[in-house]
């Protein structure tokens, strides 16, 4: 199992400068977006064996889209979809990640276009607060279209805690099969945190059982955002995933972290000046 964390830049630190604390607390896997494009040459450099997934633009964040209409943001998403097919390979590229359409503004139509458009394989990401019977219309009419570029479904967990409550784990058995990329972060009951695991209200460990009792295997991605990029949170968010699905590697890396913490914090905050 891959365990990885979303990685663009901080304030003053640099995406560049942000890889390299990946690879100390021996992560696997790092997600990216389009704040990493200015930094590209410097995320290369240090990327080494840790594998991406891009997550495309989405309206809450980037302002657009991957089916958003108008002149303005088809020029974006081509960047983003040129970007994706130039460096897919040097990046050690496993999935490029969409959210469903989020505005009227956004387009199937237009957001399968541009799917079909990346040279990676293609997973699709539950969004908090859209029913199971929304979001199944829209993934198998998208599987139609994708046929194999469609790699698998990406569940995001704490987006179905915030949808559903106590029945979060009731995941309907098409997308159960199709899980192959994980979204987890901590949260509370109200909005969409992205918390450390074990700072939020959410049984995040039922979760990590769940996935465990299907016989999941691939990358769980930490979409974290610690306040002022506390490293023991993330490295503690890192162990809370681990006492669950991998004893031995957490007492390993529990062990490694205790000595690393002083250390890497010295190293922000020289990356930072």
């Amino acid at each position: 199992m891959k365990i990885g964390i979303t990685i663009e830049p901080y304030q003053e630190i640099s995406a560049g400068h942000l890889v390299p604390f990946a690879h100390a607390i021996e992560l696997d896997h790092i997600e990216i977006n389009v704040n990493i494009i200015p930094d590209i040459e410097g995320v290369l450099e240090k990327l080494g064996k840790l594998t991406t997934t891009y997550h495309l633009p989405i309206i809450g964040v980037e302002g657009y889209d991957t089916g958003s209409k108008g002149k303005e943001h088809s020029k974006k998403m081509e960047e983003n979809i040129s970007f994706i097919n130039t460096y897919s390979k040097d990046l050690n590229m496993l999935y490029t990640l969409s959210h469903p359409p989020e505005s009227s503004s956004s387009s199937f139509e237009l957001m399968m276009e541009r799917l079909q458009q990346i040279n990676t394989p293609i997973v699709l990401e539950n969004i908090p607060w859209q029913k199971d019977e929304e979001f199944l219309e829209f993934y198998l009419k998208a599987k139609d279209v994708l046929g194999k570029q469609l790699a698998g479904h990406a569940i995001d967990g704490p987006h179905r805690f915030l949808t559903y409550g106590k029945k979060w784990l009731d995941v309907p058995e098409v997308l159960t099969n199709d899980i192959i990329y994980v979204h987890l972060q901590d949260t509370t009951s109200k909005d969409d945190d992205h918390l450390p695991l074990g700072q939020g209200e959410m049984p995040y460990q039922d979760f990590l059982r769940f996935l465990k009792n299907n016989k999941y295997n691939g990358v769980i991605n930490q979409e974290i955002k610690p306040k002022g990029l506390d490293l023991e949170s993330i490295m503690d968010s890192c162990l809370n995933i681990l006492k669950v699905v991998n004893k031995a590697r957490f007492l390993k890396l529990k062990a490694k972290y205790a000595i690393l913490n002083p250390i890497l914090r010295k190293r922000i905050n020289q990356a930072a000046k």
